[in-house]
């Protein structure tokens, strides 16, 4: 895999060069490595030329929580809300609304000190 951004350089990459909208989550990871805990996601990206396939992977999670009901688009990305709040990483694939804060009922969301994009090979 190769590195295309880190922490702040992903939110600007995603929000100025590619957009996650449309994409389709392929794969969850969830690992520990040096008692450090990191989410990993695969991600298909729908309307990008460069950059077919991604991998997202956030270091050092603070709190995660994902949710699945067989009758939803849990992998479809029709929404998301991708920001630094302070010095954590936040992102939700089922926001409650589009203001880039923490909600309590946002769902499928990812706190991290961490994150980098990698271009995958899909």
């Amino acid at each position: 895999m190769k590195l295309l951004a880190k922490n702040e350089e992903v939110i600007s990459f995603l929000s100025d060069k590619e957009s996650l909208i449309s994409g389709t989550i392929k794969k969850i990871s969830i690992q520990i490595k040096s008692n450090i805990l990191f989410i990993g996601l695969d991600i298909t990206l729908m309307y990008s030329k460069k950059y077919k396939s991604i991998y997202l992977e956030f270091e050092a999670i603070k709190e995660y929580g994902f949710y699945y009901l067989a009758d939803s688009s849990f992998s479809t990305i029709e929404i998301y809300k991708f920001f630094k709040n302070e010095n954590l990483f936040y992102i939700s694939f089922d926001p409650t609304n589009e203001e880039l804060i923490m909600d309590k009922n946002d769902n499928d969301f990812i706190l991290a000190e961490k994150v980098s994009l990698y271009q995958s090979s899909g």
